[in-house]
């Protein structure tokens, strides 16, 4: 027996062996997940689970961008790969997802991390379409959508595809801080904490 962590001041739980390592291998999923989407896909598509097996898609193929299933298909094989294999029988049951935190962070940070863009544009609902300052980051010359966006670039209205200063952009920098370090690490007067989340992470 054994007996875990209380919560602020809430009785411990007492847990068999067999209890306890499950929930310390839910732990090191819950871990690496975070991990997968930091470094691999920001989004990963919540209906590509229950994950029963490995597709085996050659991820280094073209084939892997034909369709949208090969590319599901492509992200379950990294997926399988990434975690260990130890822990590849817990990702069949359906408490297992990816977990989309670091997607939520840039979401509630948009307005700081694309200062000074109008914050309006990031409201639901906002037609940025009809915004012409929206419309120059994300759409090429002509008015049409290209492989890079503008807003991959330090100046989007002087971008060329085969730019060295590709993704050489503020605003990726500051995405990695809130993924990495959290929100306050956009203020000025920020002190990190005694363990940020590349720590706890093993970034």
């Amino acid at each position: 027996m054994a007996k875990t962590k209380g919560h602020r001041g809430k009785k411990a739980a007492t847990l068999t062996r067999p209890e306890l390592d499950l929930a310390l291998k839910k732990d090191m999923i819950c871990s690496l997940e975070r991990k997968y989407c930091l470094i691999y896909c920001l989004w990963v598509n919540s209906l590509i689970f229950l994950l029963m097996q490995n597709p085996g898609i050659n991820l280094t193929s073209k084939e892997r961008w034909f369709s949208l299933l090969t590319v599901e298909e492509g992200v379950k094989t990294e997926i399988y790969g990434f975690m260990p294999k130890k822990l590849h029988p817990l990702m069949a049951y359906n408490t297992f997802s990816i977990h989309l935190e670091s997607v939520s962070e840039v979401k509630v940070n948009t307005s700081v991390i694309f200062k000074p863009l109008n914050p309006e544009y990031f409201i639901r609902g906002f037609a940025c379409n009809e915004a012409a300052e929206c419309c120059e980051l994300v759409l090429g010359n002509g008015g049409k959508y290209t492989k890079f966006t503008p807003i991959l670039y330090p100046d989007p209205k002087n971008c060329l595809l085969n730019s060295m200063d590709f993704l050489k952009t503020p605003v990726l920098i500051k995405i990695l801080k809130v993924c990495l370090f959290g929100h306050a690490s956009l203020s000025e007067l920020h002190a990190p904490g005694p363990q940020t989340k590349a720590q706890i992470w093993e970034l």
